[in-house]
């Protein structure tokens, strides 16, 4: 599991800047910025579908008042782990 870790962290080395990941450690975002950090362009779920995931509860988030807040690690931590695994 680490080697899948690995390989999305790499994946979101841009054009030899930091980690985007490792530079929002302790900071909470919305739904637009978590999209920007977590996932390429072309290959992003909709909005509409981690709204969904949120709302069943697949996703972590914390509410304050009326808005909605993730931690981008904690997010892709979940989506790593929680994954089925791919048979070789």
């Amino acid at each position: 599991m680490g080697d899948i870790l690995g390989i999305i962290e790499s994946a979101c080395y841009i054009g030899g800047m930091e980690n985007p990941i490792s530079q929002n450690n302790n900071k909470l975002v919305d739904l637009n910025r978590l999209v920007e950090i977590i996932f390429d362009k072309q290959s992003a779920p909709s909005k509409r579908f981690l709204m969904a995931q949120k709302a069943t509860g697949n996703l972590p988030h914390y509410k304050l008042g009326r808005r909605v807040f993730y931690d981008p690690s904690a997010v892709l931590n979940h989506i790593t782990n929680s994954g089925k695994e791919v048979a070789q």
